[in-house]
């Protein structure tokens, strides 16, 4: 049996492969636009240690700079005094 569409004979075979390939076309666009969240827990979760080690990191750099500078002011300070102490002055 088959359809007719403006005097033209479609053949059922055809319409339901139509139908199928446009269910699926749906489907398939369907579930690129629902994987939003899956996708976002999944990167996120792939991603969290990486920047937890990278904080963490920054984090010590930057104490190991507070403690450098810190350092360097004792430093200059014993310079300046070694400079003003009679005998190790330029």
């Amino acid at each position: 049996m088959a359809a007719e569409v403006n005097g033209a004979d479609i053949p059922n075979w055809v319409i339901i492969f139509g139908s199928t390939v446009v269910t699926a076309v749906a489907g398939f666009a369907l579930g690129l636009v629902n994987r939003g969240p899956a996708m976002q827990l999944a990167i996120n979760s792939a991603v969290e240690p990486l920047l937890t080690g990278y904080k963490q990191r920054v984090d010590e750099l930057v104490a190991e700079v507070h403690a450098l500078r810190t350092e360097i002011v004792v430093l200059r300070k014993a310079l300046d005094d070694a400079k003003v102490a009679p005998g190790f002055g330029v």
